[in-house]
């Protein structure tokens, strides 16, 4: 579970360039998903689908933020992006 200093990070000051700093910016969107603050987290989500399309763990979560704003076509789009980059995660079919 992020912590909550995560949440109160600036989103610019972490880099998406490297694996780490993109790990770091997931789990401050998480920290931010989980603290409400969405539209936040799928700024974050967003910048890294842009940069990590294969990120099958950020597309999910943007999914279920766009699903929580009545954005159901996007929403599906995303899930099965998830979906179809880890097919095996029983956790993206009933999300």
């Amino acid at each position: 579970m992020p912590d909550s200093a995560a949440a109160k990070k600036p989103v610019q000051s972490i880099s998406l360039a490297t694996p780490e700093g993109r790990e770091k910016a997931f789990r401050h969107a998480l920290a931010l998903h989980e603290k409400g603050r969405k539209a936040e987290a799928a700024q974050i989500y967003r910048a890294l689908v842009t940069v990590a399309p294969s990120h099958a763990a950020s597309w999910i979560n943007l999914g279920t933020v766009l699903r929580g704003e009545g954005k159901y076509l996007a929403a599906a789009g995303c899930a099965a992006r998830a979906v179809a980059l880890d097919p095996d995660n029983p956790a993206y079919l009933t999300n």
